[in-house]
This record gives C-alpha cells, sequence and structure tokens, in this order.
C-alpha cells in the first residue's frame, strides 16, 4: 500500500476521493516542497508520495480525459 509522506497524514492510495504524487525531481522544486510539508529533504525517496490534501484545488489542472494533475 502506497501511504502519505507528510508525518501525521494517514492517506493512502486506497483513500477515496485521494490522489498521490511524486515529488518534483528538481532540487529546487524538492526543497520548496519540502519546506512547504515540513518534510526532511533526506527522508524523501524516488517513490516517496505526497497526496492531494496538501494541495490548493488551483494547484490542479484538469486533463481532457478527465483526470486531474498538478500544475508545473
Amino acid at each position: 500500500m502506497s501511504k502519505c509522506l507528510v508525518a501525521g497524514c494517514r492517506s493512502t492510495n486506497r483513500s477515496e476521493g485521494i490522489t498521490l504524487h511524486r515529488f518534483p525531481k528538481d532540487k529546487t522544486e524538492l526543497e520548496v516542497w519540502s519546506s512547504n510539508l515540513n518534510v526532511n529533504v533526506s527522508a524523501v525517496r524516488d517513490r516517496s508520495l505526497v497526496c492531494s490534501t496538501h494541495f490548493r484545488e488551483s494547484d490542479f489542472v484538469h486533463t481532457p480525459n478527465g483526470s486531474y494533475i498538478l500544475a508545473t
């Protein structure tokens, strides 16, 4: 089961209405995310995930196939 890396968050890939997203590979973006989420950069691994509850609705874009993805 995949789960959100943010401390205290219990969201998983089985949580209804929740999407999980990988941390950015770009170091600068990773540092911004880590700071905003209060996550230690050294704790982030290639497969670490953060759930959609830690983002604003405006952080997502609607795709033609009906899904939502994080805006870049």
